[in-house]
């Protein structure tokens, strides 16, 4: 019986050192994602729950300067993100009177006539005119929509170049209803037009489109009014898009998400990319990404303790 003994414990000890090696992220940090890999080091592994047990400790090390940040505060001037849905079914219903948890404001609704632009009246970003639609893009690009013409802007004014015909670049008559840009790794743009959509991916326009919003985005009204999307909190969870329509709103689930093997095939999502880093970040790091390096920990602490009071 001993003799048996000695040798499955020499086995298991053979094992369990080999675990470690296979599992760890030690010298792994930078690799990227590796698909043969048990287990990733990658910066989205977090957000696909497929990370070594000892990323935390080896791969998220942060500076103990005061001045040194995770990411740069100059490099937080541009979001963005989006992606496909042909696998769209489930939709929730219009809500007509929600809920005190639920609360829709009335949003004021797009005017059904845009003033066209002639030779005499240019068409300028601080006119006074409301926007049709905002969106960002996989890049950072931030664009606005209005009439015929969108803009790309910073965060202080419209680019050099613009404004630009949206039928020239995007290939659709403007106006437009609205447009979303889904935050995923793929990072799909959505333009929304009377009954049909376009998807565009790295801007250009996929094939198979226009199509009609009640097939590809079921219970969806035509001619809405706004559209905007948001993040799943992981890959099991559902990405969301919320459109709305007079004192309507609907939310839509979008039923998949792309794999991180597909998320290879395309150009990272900016926006998608530092969202899925923030996620296991602290809340002073957080804070400090989003209100820049003024935000310091103090503020943080102050902020806490009068979210508390109230």
């Amino acid at each position: 019986m001993r003799a048996l003994l000695l040798p499955a414990i020499l086995l298991l000890g053979a094992i369990d050192s080999a675990l470690p090696a296979e599992e760890s992220c030690v010298g792994r940090c930078l690799e990227g994602f590796i698909a043969k890999r048990k287990c990733q080091c990658d910066d989205l592994c977090i957000y696909y729950g497929s990370c070594c047990r000892d990323y935390n400790e080896v791969c998220m090390k942060k500076e103990t300067r005061g001045d040194v940040f995770t990411f740069p505060e100059d490099e937080f001037d541009n979001f963005n993100d989006t992606t496909d849905p042909d696998p769209l079914t489930q939709v929730t219903t219009p809500v007509d009177n929600p809920g005190e948890s639920q609360t829709v404001t009335e949003s004021p609704t797009k005017g059904t006539t845009v003033d066209p632009v002639t030779d005499d009246i240019s068409e300028e970003l601080c006119s006074g005119k409301p926007f049709d639609a905002f969106t960002n893009l996989k890049n950072g690009s931030i664009y606005a929509f209005r009439g015929e013409y969108f803009y790309e802007l910073d965060d202080k004014k419209a680019l050099d170049g613009y404004p630009k015909l949206i039928k020239d670049v995007w290939g659709i008559e403007g106006p437009i209803d609205a447009a979303i840009t889904r935050m995923n790794c793929q990072g799909k743009t959505y333009i929304f037009k009377g009954a049909q959509y376009w998807r565009f991916s790295d801007g250009v326009m996929d094939s198979d489109y226009p199509r009609d919003i009640h097939v590809g985005f079921k219970n969806i009204p035509n001619d809405i009014d706004a559209a905007f999307a948001l993040p799943a909190n992981n890959y099991q969870g559902k990405e969301r898009a919320y459109f709305f329509k007079g004192r309507q709103y609907w939310q839509y689930e979008f039923t998949q998400q792309p794999t991180r093997e597909e998320c290879l095939g395309s150009p990272p999502s900016e926006l998608f990319t530092r969202y899925a880093a923030m996620q296991d970040d602290s809340s002073e790091d957080i804070f400090s990404l989003l209100f820049g390096q003024w935000f310091t920990a103090y503020k943080v602490a102050e902020f806490r303790s009068n979210s508390v009071a109230i």
